[in-house]
């Protein structure tokens, strides 16, 4: 081979030396690009995982059919579900930056109190607890809530936040509330009706020789002329004598307490004494205009409260059914509520509102009808609450009520009509009583 033979061979082979080194390079340049886009895929991938996180918490927490809040570990809330709204009554708006005290019920707010200061404290099983506890929603309501509150802390222990459920056990505790009152009315009732078989006869008998003392000292009779006589006197004297000491009016006012006593124990035999009475399909609006105007012409009421100064509220469905009742009966009872709505709006003059008005309410519910006379007075607290049932509690003044109005009303509703009868209250609030009547 000559030389430039070899000259050629060797050109030949730098030049492919060249082409794979330019092959290399671009190889390279390949990884180089690879390796730099690397970072952005990773961090993309992550921004669409937690993206995709986010979106499933937003809809996990907004579309929970248990009201849920997330607040800072110092209280205020920063997010809430559309059922937490719904439930207490506030706008989302509303709620953000609340302390969740600020709408709990006050007999509940210590025990509260206490359960979070443990909770922050560590002392809680896997930092959760959970209560039934009371709220009060915006528009007064009070609200029964089974409530888990979480907390969550960062790698040091540190409280962040705290996740609180809500699960509304309002109805669920207005039914056991209803069935304890219905079983501790049977057991006074029957307890009561014994009693007043055991007082009527030897009362009656006391109110009865009353009366005839009363007409043998007063009247104008032979034979008490005769008896003052054959005494060494005559009556003209017997009389003065018991005028004088004031014998025949305090007589009368025996008299006036025992047949003030006979109507106690007329209702306390209501407790016992089943209707036998036919019940009748009656328009429940009617029944509620003849008892306004009752109301209204009733001699003790009007005796006690100016009726015309109450401003009278009508709510009333469209479409109401007839109710299957004893009218007399029902409008006793929503006598017996108004009296008291009467009596709650004027028995202090510092909490009279400025327009005392009571609002009555019908509604339609499946198998019944609802009635609800509401007041703006000033309310009840629990422990009254509790015992407005209750025969012969009463909230006025000695000689002034029986105690035995709202009870037998609640046996006239419940047990002869098979219907209910509760009442809600808060102080300041005002009350609203309810009765539900079988439609038909």
């Amino acid at each position: 081979m000559d030389l430039n033979d070899k000259y050629a061979s060797l050109q030949n082979q730098v030049d492919s030396l060249k082409q794979k080194n330019k092959q290399l390079e671009l190889t390279l340049d390949q990884y180089k690009g690879l390796s730099a886009d690397i970072p952005d895929l990773e961090k993309e991938k992550l921004q669409n995982a937690l993206t995709e996180s986010e979106m499933k918490f937003r809809l996990a927490f907004d579309s929970s059919a248990v009201a849920k809040s997330l607040s800072f570990a110092s209280g205020p809330l920063f997010r809430v579900n559309p059922k937490m709204c719904e439930i207490l009554g506030y706008s989302s708006d509303e709620l953000i930056g609340m302390q969740a005290i600020s709408f709990t019920h006050p007999d509940d707010l210590e025990r509260s109190k206490d359960n979070v200061r443990d909770l922050m404290a560590g002392k809680c099983k896997n930092d959760a607890f959970t209560i039934e506890k009371r709220y009060i929603a915006k528009d007064g309501r009070v609200v029964w809530a089974n409530t888990t509150v979480s907390m969550l802390k960062d790698e040091n222990r540190k409280p962040l936040y705290m996740i609180v459920e809500m699960i509304d056990i309002t109805a669920r505790k207005k039914a056991e509330e209803m069935m304890i009152q219905s079983e501790k009315m049977m057991s006074i009732g029957s307890l009561a009706a014994g009693m007043a078989h055991e007082i009527n006869n030897p009362l009656a008998g006391v109110i009865q020789n009353i009366q005839v003392v009363i007409n043998r000292l007063s009247g104008d009779i032979p034979a008490n002329e005769a008896a003052a006589q054959k005494a060494g006197t005559d009556f003209t004297a017997v009389r003065a004598f018991m005028e004088e000491r004031k014998i025949i009016s305090q007589l009368e006012s025996a008299y006036s307490a025992g047949t003030r006593a006979v109507e106690i124990v007329r209702n306390m035999l209501a407790f016992s004494r089943k209707s036998t009475s036919q019940k009748l399909s009656c328009d429940p609006s009617e029944l509620l205009e003849k008892t306004l105007e009752l109301a209204h012409s009733d001699y003790d009421f009007k005796k006690d409260y100016d009726f015309k100064k109450i401003k009278i509220s009508k709510r009333y469905e469209a479409n109401i059914p007839n109710v299957l009742c004893e009218e007399t009966k029902i409008q006793q009872v929503i006598l017996n509520i108004l009296k008291n709505a009467a009596q709650a709006l004027y028995e202090n003059p510092e909490t009279l509102p400025e327009c005392p008005t009571l609002v009555f309410s019908l509604a339609s519910e499946p198998g019944y009808v609802s009635l609800s006379i509401t007041d703006n007075g000033p309310g009840m607290d629990e422990q009254t609450k509790k015992r407005i049932f209750e025969p012969f509690f009463t909230t006025k003044p000695p000689g002034q009520g029986t105690g035995l109005g709202l009870s037998v009303s609640y046996f006239i509703v419940v047990e002869d009509h098979m219907g209910e009868m509760t009442v809600d209250s808060f102080p300041g609030k005002g009350t609203t009583f309810t009765i539900k009547l079988p439609s038909c």
